[in-house]
């Protein structure tokens, strides 16, 4: 794996600007050199911005007929339901884009938030993405992007660190997705597993807000693992990994960390 990447940007408008580029960039190449590409949307406030703008700018730009989409993790909650993280992207980009139904790749959600119903839509959804790869995970068999946001906890998608099972639980490792329980929220959820995530060939971190600076120091600067996010870290030696940020959310970085990771 390459060095992780940090930008920093002046605010949360440049920010999704600069991840739609940054988005719109690989999505091309990916398209040039395999003739198509897979991309994991995150859910969360942070990427509205963002789909809005590749909506906006890069709706006639792009060869969206060879796009397809999935998402990182999901509420067990029907569709259009408005914690629905799919509802979300559908709102604010996919309905505004050229993409053929048969590639949105939705975590194939139900109405019952329990445990039981999430591990059946777990099922379904490695089903799915078994389809889509053609095989058992892999470098080769991986997505070309996968957004992801940051919590104020250290969580990514929905690997929590107080969920059932813990993101650091080692049988994960052979496995795309898997049900999860929240105890704090008394909620399931389905996500995508680190090890699958770390597969991709680009992972982009967005964070944005003063409310995040703390974690975000934490997260980058701390030498042991402490936060699901650390878990994401890309298993290629070709891969990238970036950190796209705010001025606001970098805001007690280390003057030496930005000195060596903003190139």
């Amino acid at each position: 794996m390459q060095e992780p990447h940090l930008q920093i940007f002046p605010d949360a408008d440049t920010l999704a600007l600069g991840a739609a580029e940054a988005i719109a960039q690989i999505t091309s190449q990916s398209i040039e050199s395999r003739g198509v590409c897979s991309i994991a949307l995150s859910g969360g406030k942070t990427p509205v911005r963002l789909f809005e703008h590749i909506a906006k700018d890069y709706q006639n730009a792009l060869d969206w007929e060879k796009v397809h989409f999935f998402w990182v993790d999901e509420r067990n909650v029907s569709q259009d339901h408005p914690d629905s993280n799919y509802r979300l992207a559908h709102e604010s980009l996919l309905r505004n884009l050229p993409i053929p139904l048969e590639h949105l790749h939705r975590i194939p959600t139900g109405r019952h938030s329990t445990i039981k119903g999430a591990e059946r839509t777990a099922r379904k959804y490695e089903d799915e993405l078994a389809r889509y790869f053609e095989s058992e995970p892999t470098e080769d068999q991986a997505f070309d992007i996968v957004l992801l946001g940051l919590g104020t906890d250290g969580h990514t998608g929905s690997l929590i660190t107080d969920s059932d099972p813990s993101p650091f639980s080692e049988y994960t490792e052979t496995k795309r997705a898997i049900p999860v329980w929240v105890p704090q929220l008394q909620s399931a959820r389905i996500t995508l597993t680190a090890d699958f995530i770390n597969l991709a060939r680009n992972i982009i971190f967005m964070v944005s807000g003063e409310t995040k600076a703390k974690i975000l120091k934490s997260v980058l600067e701390a030498k042991a693992v402490h936060y699901p996010a650390q878990l994401i870290h890309p298993v290629s030696n070709t891969a990238t990994l970036s950190w796209l940020v705010d001025q606001a959310a970098a805001s007690l970085l280390n003057p030496d960390l930005r000195a060596s990771r903003c190139a």
